[in-house]
């Protein structure tokens, strides 16, 4: 798990560890896309770093990785 910036991986045998660069980009000409824009990146903020406003690296496993796409489809 990632948090804070701190790396610590699980103990369950056979946990497969994704290293991910995520990028997203939403038009914010309007209100509900600079919202969506902010909830977004405080998702994102939960399960790795920042490189850049819309970029973040993730070290994720892969029940972290169902959890994260879920919250992300349910978004968008």
């Amino acid at each position: 798990m990632l948090f804070n910036n701190r790396i610590s991986y699980s103990n369950r045998i056979g946990d497969i560890i994704l290293f991910i660069l995520l990028t997203y980009d939403f038009d914010v000409t309007y209100k509900a896309g600079a919202k969506r824009l902010r909830k977004m990146a405080k998702i994102c903020e939960n399960y790795g770093v920042r490189v850049q406003n819309s970029v973040f690296e993730l070290i994720i496993d892969t029940t972290q990785y169902t959890a994260l796409k879920c919250m992300i489809v349910e978004l968008i």
